[in-house]
């Protein structure tokens, strides 16, 4: 299986056989006298790989693509789509309900429960298709707002996918939020929009930033929590 890797500095992003994205991290030791990993959860939850400091990148390329297995079953288990189980959705447990593939495919939300119709083998792509067009509905005016709050513009808004980072915002005042978050609750999303908004006057994270973002954002720090505890179940879809 060719695998497709993004590079910047020392961090990969793999993706995985079963529609997950892995993020990696090299470590290089001058004591390493072979590869390995590791799954480490600080600052982020991430695959870090350590290596001696003279082996080349594409050995690292080849020992990942030979430990994808081992990856995927040390990262949080996948969620399992099942008629009757519960998926997360803008911070409320919705009651999942298959229903059999008609001519089209599709995914709607009906009656409180998320409604399924599509072919058994696909149905995560299908809900994570959903997914991300509610995020790409619902998360880029929320930016737009607090940009506005802010007397700020956004030259643009892009929706993204990693485990290492809620949300970036650039010199050129471009902001790109992590689509999962359309799984949190709106008070979490509406958070990192606002941090990610913040940064279009600080970019850093400086005792003026935060006052910023405390008086767009007043409840920041609960929500901070609410990722902080349940970040990690919005990368299981």
């Amino acid at each position: 299986m060719n695998l497709f890797f993004k590079r910047r500095d020392d961090h990969f992003t793999l993706p995985l056989p079963d529609g997950r994205v892995a993020d990696i991290c090299i470590n290089h030791s001058k004591r390493a006298r072979r590869l390995s990993l590791k799954i480490a959860s600080k600052p982020f939850m991430h695959v870090c790989v350590t290596k001696p400091l003279p082996c080349p990148d594409y050995y690292v390329h080849q020992f990942l693509q030979q430990q994808t297995n081992w990856v995927m079953k040390h990262l949080p288990a996948p969620l399992i789509i099942k008629d009757g189980g519960t998926v997360l959705f803008r911070g409320q447990h919705y009651q999942i309900k298959l229903l059999a593939a008609e001519k089209y495919s599709q995914v709607r939300i009906e009656q409180g429960n998320i409604v399924i119709s599509a072919d058994s083998a696909i149905l995560t792509d299908h809900l994570r298709r959903f997914f991300k067009q509610q995020a790409k509905q619902i998360l880029p005016p929320k930016v737009s707002y607090y940009a506005d709050l802010l007397d700020k513009k956004v030259s643009k808004i892009t929706l993204s996918d990693t485990q290492s980072q809620w949300g970036r915002c650039n010199h050129k005042a471009q902001i790109s939020i992590n689509w999962r978050l359309i799984m949190a609750p709106d008070s979490v999303s509406d958070y990192v929009c606002a941090h990610e908004a913040a940064h279009l006057v600080e970019m850093n994270h400086s005792a003026a930033f935060w006052k910023i973002v405390d008086e767009i954002s007043p409840t920041r720090k609960k929500e901070q929590q609410w990722l902080k505890n349940n970040g990690l179940m919005l990368h299981n879809l």
